[in-house]
């Protein structure tokens, strides 16, 4: 709550909003206060509204085909913010879907290698970026875990131990 006083949160709700007709940032203003969390998503008042829509989408279709648990993994965790982020828009679904889920995590644990061609969009990513905080699973939230190394070979310890998760 302590965030909502920070400029740069002005900044970013003014420049997200600024293109949205007047009637619609009011009405959305009533809803970010009264509304339910699904609301909230529709409206785009979720941090991450990508992961909260695709998340809802998953959930609500979880529902539909009676699957009791799903699987939501992200790869390139870095800082964490937001595997976190996945991790508490999840338990919102959860309980309002009443599905079971999990989240996981990959990172190689190395910041960001030299780019070898333009694919690597050395504009836009620099060499060393996004260094490791090195986070460990003692500090993550409830149902998520995070594997540190290269995926072919974290991905393998994964695949085999899926059932057990």
């Amino acid at each position: 709550m302590e965030k909502i006083f920070l400029l740069r949160i002005w900044k970013r709700i003014y420049l997200k909003r600024l293109d949205v007709p007047i009637i619609y940032n009011i009405l959305s203003l009533f809803v970010f206060i009264f509304g339910s969390f699904l609301k909230k998503i529709n409206y785009n008042l979720v941090t991450r509204q990508l992961y909260a829509f695709s998340l809802k989408e998953a959930f609500k279709r979880s529902t539909i085909e009676k699957v009791k648990k799903i699987l939501i993994t992200k790869f390139g965790v870095t800082s964490c913010t937001r595997l976190f982020n996945l991790a508490y828009i999840s338990k919102k679904l959860s309980n309002i879907y009443k599905t079971e889920y999990d989240v996981i995590g990959f990172d190689s644990g190395k910041e960001m290698s030299k780019p070898t061609s333009y694919r690597d969009q050395p504009e836009k990513y620099r060499f060393k970026d996004f260094p490791s905080l090195g986070l460990n699973n003692k500090k993550m939230p409830l149902k998520t875990k995070m594997y540190i190394g290269l995926i072919n070979k974290t991905y393998k310890f994964i695949k085999n131990n899926l059932k057990k998760i």
